[in-house]
């Protein structure tokens, strides 16, 4: 049978109506229309409305389940009561989605999850900086994984000085937080060899948690903690490439699930890493571009499983690259601004999956913007 041409286009425009009411009844919904292949300036919340401009290790994860980054832990300045102090003990979240809708507005998007000095009653952690902050999809919450935890000068109510938990703050604690109650549970003070390490990535398959760590005695290691039993298994790695320690203990960590896989880029020596979840082998996939920085901590990285893609934003000197698994090859990434004079560099990298961009911001001197980028449109 054959139509007329606006019977074929009524027949049309009938199948993407039922196309999109499919789609928005299984709760979908369209990414933000962020341009690829350019670094969307956005500014900066305001003090009091999140973190600050001038911020760095904070760590931060995407909820799947309303779509929200959440942070904590790191410096930077509140500019609320304790705005002097680093080692943040609040936790914020972001819709990308609510902040680029609302674009001159620069507190769009942020909501506070947890104060500072939390509620009587309840427990918090205590001063983290460096900690591991990771989604676990089956109990539907976040876990904090001790990391570095330090002291501060001024403390809340009830909390004191000293490098040991306080009824209400927790020092060195393996720790839950549940996005619905906006609560904390302490889960464990086994919190293993934990001095020398920054992230950790759950594992739904076995329903563990993985960290990289550093002993001065044994050297390299990673730790995998087995939740039902509250125990830790710790096996050594390695020697890279050129003979040394591989040394990922205070860097990023970037996992793709689909193919079990956590990469991380070594900053002394320069060098990708790509760790095997099953095998639980790591492998050394070369050096870096721009060589070794000779220290730690620097090296920002975030899978893309949209595009199958590992984006390293590298500082000093700023530059971004991306890594192509299949290819095994590097891709230079251009630090072009949708705002002129908006120089492109930040301390935290995440990729949100539901949105399809990166977003990079923070850093010192304060940098005034958040960005966003989009590498492809997945096609």
């Amino acid at each position: 049978m054959r139509y007329s041409g606006l019977v074929g286009l009524t027949l049309i425009l009938v199948l993407i109506a039922a196309a999109l009411l499919e789609w928005a009844q299984a709760g979908g919904a369209a990414p933000i229309d962020v341009p690829t292949r350019v670094w969307a300036a956005l500014a900066v919340p305001e003090a009091g409305h999140g973190p600050t401009e001038d911020m760095k290790h904070i760590t931060g994860a995407l909820n799947p389940d309303n779509g929200r980054i959440y942070f904590t832990g790191g410096d930077y300045a509140n500019g609320r009561e304790y705005d002097a102090q680093s080692y943040r003990q609040e936790t914020w979240s972001l819709s990308l989605e609510e902040r680029w809708k609302n674009r001159t507005d620069r507190n769009a998007g942020w909501r506070l999850e947890y104060p500072y000095c939390g509620p009587v009653g309840q427990v918090q952690p205590k001063h983290p900086d460096f900690v591991g902050w990771t989604w676990d999809p089956t109990r539907k919450l976040f876990w904090m994984v001790p990391g570095v935890m330090e002291i501060s000068p001024v403390n809340c109510p009830g909390e004191t000085g000293a490098r040991t938990s306080d009824p209400a703050f927790l020092a060195y604690r393996i720790m839950q937080f549940d996005p619905a109650a906006r609560q904390w549970r302490d889960v464990s003070g086994n919190v293993g060899e934990s001095a020398e390490t920054w992230m950790s990535i759950y594992d739904p398959k076995t329903d563990s948690l993985i960290r990289f760590g550093h002993n001065g005695g044994s050297g390299s290691l990673v730790s995998i903690y087995r939740i039902a039993k509250d125990r830790w298994s710790v096996q050594g790695l390695p020697p890279n490439a050129l003979g040394q320690d591989i040394r990922i203990n205070k860097e990023y960590l970037a996992v793709d699930y689909a193919s079990r896989v956590i990469y991380s880029i070594d900053g002394t020596y320069g060098r990708l890493h790509r760790y095997r979840m099953d095998s639980q082998s790591i492998e050394d996939l070369g050096p870096v571009p721009g060589g070794p920085y000779g220290s730690e901590n620097y090296t920002l990285i975030a899978w893309d499983s949209t595009n199958k893609i590992l984006l390293w934003f590298r500082l000093e000197p700023e530059s971004a690259h991306v890594y192509h698994p299949q290819q095994k090859k590097w891709e230079t990434i251009s630090l072009n601004s949708d705002i002129s004079g908006a120089a492109v560099r930040g301390r935290v990298l995440m990729y949100d999956q539901m949105q399809n961009v990166f977003l990079l911001f923070g850093g010192l001197p304060p940098n005034p913007y958040l960005f966003l980028f989009r590498y492809s449109d997945g096609s």
